[in-house]
């Protein structure tokens, strides 16, 4: 069996309620026939992870990151029908505050952005491994809020 091994670098960017910005996907931006994701992309070989997400934010939505928040770490597995491989991607998660330029950004790699609760988003078609990404995040946010 072919095995696939990508570290990467995620991020979730949310309200003051909560709520997470995903990235619509289909297509070409679609790697394993999920429709929503998070933003974000693989490291370079000589970029950390905290590089790595600033440059993918730049590339995905033109803006300019600073000082994102790492919140973990997480490691999923998975079969990739579409290439008939095993994916496995090591990710580090970091989260930022909305704000109005990152809302009024025009998204160049996917379809759309939009705002979801943290319930909804785990009722999308996501890539394997992305509802216990929310879930590090509700335990970030939770924790945020005492």
């Amino acid at each position: 069996m072919k095995v696939f091994q990508r570290l990467v670098s995620v991020i979730l960017f949310y309200d003051q309620k909560g709520r997470i910005l995903l990235q619509g996907r289909s297509g070409k931006v679609s790697k394993s026939g999920e429709e929503w994701g998070f933003f974000g992309g693989g490291i370079d070989e000589d970029e950390t992870p905290e590089q790595a997400i600033m440059r993918e934010i730049k590339e995905e939505l033109g803006y300019n990151l600073k000082r994102p928040v790492k919140i973990g770490n997480y490691c999923n597995q998975y079969y990739n029908l579409k290439e008939k491989v095993h994916r496995k991607i090591y990710r580090t998660i970091f989260v930022a505050p909305l704000n109005d330029e990152i809302i009024n950004s025009r998204v160049i790699e996917g379809d759309e952005s939009k705002l979801f609760s943290t319930e909804d988003a785990k009722k999308l078609k996501l890539i394997p491994g992305d509802k216990e990404i929310i879930k590090i995040f509700e335990n970030y946010w939770q924790s945020s809020q005492k």
